[in-house]
């Protein structure tokens, strides 16, 4: 008998939640997504030609400060030296396929 009860108590209690949960919610028109134009000066058009486009590799050469250690400082690299590890690299390791 006790177990019928609860039984019973659980299919009401189960049939009260999917009825209440069932509810009309208003979707606001903001994104989550930045829907901002990127800004990409020649360097950055160059990866994305040379990189992103027939490979899917994304060059990293700015510092993201959310993704370093704290602990320590960090310097960025100098902009001069990014482009000529960029030719570099593909040179060296696309190229040559």
């Amino acid at each position: 008998m006790k177990k019928y009860l609860y039984l019973v108590a659980i299919a009401i209690v189960s049939c009260g939640a999917i009825l209440s949960s069932c509810s009309d919610d208003k979707i606001s028109g903001d994104s989550i997504f930045s829907t901002e134009a990127v800004h990409r000066n020649a360097f950055d058009q160059w990866l994305y030609k040379n990189y992103t486009m027939p490979y899917n590799i994304e060059f990293q050469y700015r510092l993201k400060t959310e993704e370093t250690e704290q602990a320590y400082n960090f310097v960025p690299a100098d902009s001069a030296k990014t482009v000529k590890l960029a030719f570099l690299t593909k040179y060296m390791w696309f190229d040559a396929y």
